[in-house]
Protein backbone atom coordinates (compact mmCIF):
# COMPACT_ATOMS: atom_id res chain seq x y z
CA UNK A 1 0.00 0.00 0.00
CA UNK A 2 2.83 2.38 0.46
CA UNK A 3 3.75 2.70 -3.41
CA UNK A 4 -0.02 2.93 -4.04
CA UNK A 5 0.14 6.01 -1.41
CA UNK A 6 2.77 7.59 -3.10
CA UNK A 7 1.32 7.28 -6.46
CA UNK A 8 -1.55 8.91 -5.10
CA UNK A 9 0.60 11.66 -3.19
CA UNK A 10 2.71 12.74 -6.55
CA UNK A 11 -0.94 12.63 -8.66
CA UNK A 12 -2.21 15.26 -6.08
CA UNK A 13 0.97 17.46 -5.74
CA UNK A 14 1.93 17.20 -9.03
CA UNK A 15 -2.12 18.45 -9.88
CA UNK A 16 -0.95 20.94 -7.69
CA UNK A 17 1.79 22.48 -9.26
CA UNK A 18 0.34 22.17 -12.88
CA UNK A 19 -2.55 24.53 -11.85
CA UNK A 20 -0.42 27.01 -9.88
CA UNK A 21 1.83 26.89 -13.51
CA UNK A 22 1.37 30.43 -14.89
CA UNK A 23 -0.22 29.08 -18.53
CA UNK A 24 -3.10 27.17 -16.04
CA UNK A 25 -3.05 30.56 -14.18
CA UNK A 26 -3.79 32.58 -16.56
CA UNK A 27 -6.48 30.37 -17.66
CA UNK A 28 -7.79 30.52 -14.25
CA UNK A 29 -7.79 33.97 -14.27
CA UNK A 30 -9.56 34.66 -17.69
CA UNK A 31 -12.47 32.29 -17.17
CA UNK A 32 -13.20 34.60 -14.30
CA UNK A 33 -14.28 37.14 -16.59
CA UNK A 34 -17.60 35.20 -17.30
CA UNK A 35 -18.50 34.01 -14.30
CA UNK A 36 -20.58 37.35 -13.32
CA UNK A 37 -23.81 36.03 -10.85
CA UNK A 38 -24.13 32.91 -8.99
CA UNK A 39 -25.96 30.76 -11.77
CA UNK A 40 -23.56 31.09 -14.15
CA UNK A 41 -20.62 31.02 -12.11
CA UNK A 42 -21.65 27.57 -10.75
CA UNK A 43 -22.46 25.82 -13.73
CA UNK A 44 -19.08 27.29 -15.51
CA UNK A 45 -17.33 26.27 -12.32
CA UNK A 46 -18.65 22.87 -11.96
CA UNK A 47 -18.40 21.81 -16.08
CA UNK A 48 -14.83 22.99 -15.95
CA UNK A 49 -13.65 21.11 -13.03
CA UNK A 50 -15.31 18.07 -13.96
CA UNK A 51 -13.74 18.10 -17.37
CA UNK A 52 -10.30 18.92 -16.03
CA UNK A 53 -10.89 15.97 -12.94
CA UNK A 54 -11.87 13.45 -16.11
CA UNK A 55 -8.49 13.68 -17.01
CA UNK A 56 -6.70 13.78 -13.58
CA UNK A 57 -8.31 13.67 -10.17
CA UNK A 58 -5.76 15.54 -8.39
CA UNK A 59 -5.73 18.22 -10.85
CA UNK A 60 -9.57 18.49 -10.66
CA UNK A 61 -9.36 18.27 -6.84
CA UNK A 62 -6.78 21.45 -6.93
CA UNK A 63 -8.04 22.94 -10.14
CA UNK A 64 -11.75 23.22 -8.41
CA UNK A 65 -10.94 24.92 -5.51
CA UNK A 66 -8.86 27.50 -6.70
CA UNK A 67 -10.59 28.26 -9.73
CA UNK A 68 -13.90 28.32 -7.05
CA UNK A 69 -11.88 31.16 -4.99
CA UNK A 70 -11.05 32.89 -8.03
CA UNK A 71 -14.70 33.32 -9.15
CA UNK A 72 -15.35 34.71 -5.15
CA UNK A 73 -11.94 37.31 -5.77
CA UNK A 74 -13.39 38.32 -8.80
CA UNK A 75 -16.97 39.04 -7.90
CA UNK A 76 -15.54 40.51 -4.52
CA UNK A 77 -13.80 42.73 -6.08
CA UNK A 78 -15.89 43.75 -9.03
CA UNK A 79 -18.72 43.98 -6.29
CA UNK A 80 -20.77 41.17 -8.03
CA UNK A 81 -23.24 39.47 -5.83
CA UNK A 82 -22.53 35.56 -5.41
CA UNK A 83 -23.41 32.48 -3.27
CA UNK A 84 -19.87 32.01 -2.58
CA UNK A 85 -20.72 28.57 -0.59
CA UNK A 86 -22.56 27.49 -4.14
CA UNK A 87 -19.81 28.02 -5.89
CA UNK A 88 -17.25 26.02 -3.83
CA UNK A 89 -19.52 23.06 -3.25
CA UNK A 90 -19.12 23.15 -7.43
CA UNK A 91 -15.66 23.35 -7.75
CA UNK A 92 -15.43 19.89 -5.29
CA UNK A 93 -18.84 18.30 -7.07
CA UNK A 94 -16.53 18.32 -10.35
CA UNK A 95 -15.08 15.22 -8.70
CA UNK A 96 -18.11 13.45 -9.20
CA UNK A 97 -16.42 11.76 -12.70
CA UNK A 98 -13.22 11.41 -11.79
CA UNK A 99 -13.06 7.21 -11.05
CA UNK A 100 -14.65 7.03 -14.58
CA UNK A 101 -11.83 8.71 -15.98
CA UNK A 102 -8.28 8.82 -17.22
CA UNK A 103 -6.82 8.73 -13.43
CA UNK A 104 -9.59 6.51 -12.06
CA UNK A 105 -7.58 3.32 -9.99
CA UNK A 106 -10.05 0.75 -11.19
CA UNK A 107 -9.08 1.62 -14.88
CA UNK A 108 -5.46 1.83 -14.00
CA UNK A 109 -5.22 -1.38 -12.02
CA UNK A 110 -7.19 -3.46 -14.27
CA UNK A 111 -4.78 -2.37 -17.77
CA UNK A 112 -1.97 -3.70 -15.93
CA UNK A 113 -1.23 -7.04 -17.24
CA UNK A 114 -1.79 -10.04 -15.18
CA UNK A 115 -3.62 -7.49 -12.09
CA UNK A 116 -7.16 -9.09 -12.03
CA UNK A 117 -5.66 -13.13 -12.75
CA UNK A 118 -3.39 -12.49 -9.48
CA UNK A 119 -6.25 -10.91 -6.90
CA UNK A 120 -8.31 -14.25 -8.19
CA UNK A 121 -5.58 -16.62 -7.89
CA UNK A 122 -6.64 -17.45 -4.35
CA UNK A 123 -10.21 -17.53 -4.75
CA UNK A 124 -10.58 -19.14 -8.44
CA UNK A 125 -10.10 -22.63 -10.00
CA UNK A 126 -7.29 -22.69 -12.63
CA UNK A 127 -10.26 -23.15 -15.44
CA UNK A 128 -11.88 -19.70 -14.46
CA UNK A 129 -8.36 -17.86 -14.63
CA UNK A 130 -7.54 -18.92 -17.85
CA UNK A 131 -11.10 -17.63 -18.67
CA UNK A 132 -9.97 -14.21 -17.06
CA UNK A 133 -8.28 -11.52 -19.57
CA UNK A 134 -4.94 -10.50 -18.88
CA UNK A 135 -5.65 -6.87 -19.54
CA UNK A 136 -8.69 -4.25 -19.88
CA UNK A 137 -7.67 -1.78 -21.74
CA UNK A 138 -8.98 1.68 -21.51
CA UNK A 139 -10.59 1.07 -24.91
CA UNK A 140 -12.97 -1.14 -22.92
CA UNK A 141 -13.74 0.97 -19.76
CA UNK A 142 -12.62 5.04 -20.17
CA UNK A 143 -13.05 5.33 -23.60
CA UNK A 144 -16.11 3.29 -23.73
CA UNK A 145 -19.22 4.49 -25.48
CA UNK A 146 -21.46 3.56 -22.33
CA UNK A 147 -19.02 5.75 -19.93
CA UNK A 148 -18.34 8.40 -22.53
CA UNK A 149 -22.16 8.95 -22.76
CA UNK A 150 -22.50 8.79 -18.47
CA UNK A 151 -19.79 11.33 -18.57
CA UNK A 152 -21.76 13.33 -20.81
CA UNK A 153 -25.17 12.62 -18.99
CA UNK A 154 -23.32 13.46 -15.33
CA UNK A 155 -21.64 16.80 -17.07
CA UNK A 156 -25.00 18.00 -18.43
CA UNK A 157 -26.90 17.21 -15.35
CA UNK A 158 -24.97 18.43 -12.64
CA UNK A 159 -23.87 21.78 -14.59
CA UNK A 160 -27.98 22.12 -15.25
CA UNK A 161 -29.02 21.61 -11.53
CA UNK A 162 -25.62 23.98 -10.16
CA UNK A 163 -27.04 26.50 -12.80
CA UNK A 164 -30.58 26.46 -11.15
CA UNK A 165 -29.19 26.36 -7.79
CA UNK A 166 -27.54 29.34 -8.22
CA UNK A 167 -30.58 31.36 -9.40
CA UNK A 168 -32.85 30.02 -6.17
CA UNK A 169 -30.00 31.01 -3.64
CA UNK A 170 -28.98 34.05 -2.46
CA UNK A 171 -25.93 35.95 -2.51
CA UNK A 172 -23.70 35.68 0.54
CA UNK A 173 -21.31 38.74 1.93
CA UNK A 174 -17.31 37.58 0.35
CA UNK A 175 -14.98 38.94 2.68
CA UNK A 176 -11.10 37.31 1.19
CA UNK A 177 -8.14 38.47 1.40
CA UNK A 178 -6.90 38.29 -2.35
CA UNK A 179 -4.60 35.74 -3.20
CA UNK A 180 -1.85 35.90 -5.27
CA UNK A 181 -0.57 33.35 -7.87
CA UNK A 182 3.21 32.75 -7.36
CA UNK A 183 3.91 34.28 -10.91
CA UNK A 184 7.62 34.85 -10.35
CA UNK A 185 9.68 34.09 -13.38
Amino acid sequence: LLVFAYQMMLILVLGHVLVLSKPVSNSILRITKYCTNTSNSAAIVVCLTMLVAFFNWGLGLIFGALLARKVAENAQTNNYTINYPIIGAAGYAGLMVWHGGISGSAPIKINESGHIRSIMQSVSSNDILNQIPLIIDYSETVFSWWNLLIFFTVLVAISTTFYFLGKVTKPTKINLPIYQFNNTK
